[in-house]
């Protein structure tokens, strides 16, 4: 029997961080399953994750060491930007430069994507955010406001 560290560092990490959530859930109002407490979600989930690591521990422990598959590093950063983007385009200009700047940033991850693509998401997706967030649930997210 050979043990997969990794699994196993990584299950260790996931139970930790569920038993420290279970600590600090501790401290809130759990009451009961009618009547759910402001701690009674978080415990259910702290409590869930403290499971997977376990599992994830055991099934590092019961398996062999494999080779992870190589990673590819562009998507994964050039959405983080674009999330990066969209905060930051939200706070200054609104929805809609928000939508924009993440559309144009984001097709960037992919390599197959065209110029075709990005201009019909462009146009579609903040008409359909408008439509859904302003006119149907009437939230008050400003579509387009310069705040320099």
């Amino acid at each position: 029997m050979s043990i997969n560290r990794k699994e196993v560092a990584a299950g260790l990490l996931i139970l930790l961080i569920g038993l420290a959530a279970l600590l600090i859930v501790t401290d809130y109002n759990i009451g009961t399953a009618r009547r759910m407490g402001p701690g009674y979600f978080p415990l259910i989930m702290s409590g869930l994750l403290s499971v997977v690591g376990a599992l994830i521990m055991v099934a590092g422990i019961k398996s062999e060491a494999k080779s992870l598959p190589n990673v590819s590093w562009r998507p994964m950063v050039v959405i983080f930007i674009s999330l990066a983007g969209f905060m930051l385009a939200m706070f200054l200009g609104g929805l809609l430069p928000a939508i924009v700047l993440t559309i144009a940033i984001s097709s960037m991850a992919d390599k197959n994507s065209t110029w075709k693509d990005v201009a019909i998401l462009t146009a579609l997706v903040p008409l359909a955010a408008w439509l859904i967030f302003n006119q149907g649930l009437s939230l008050p997210i400003p579509f387009l406001e310069w705040r320099f």
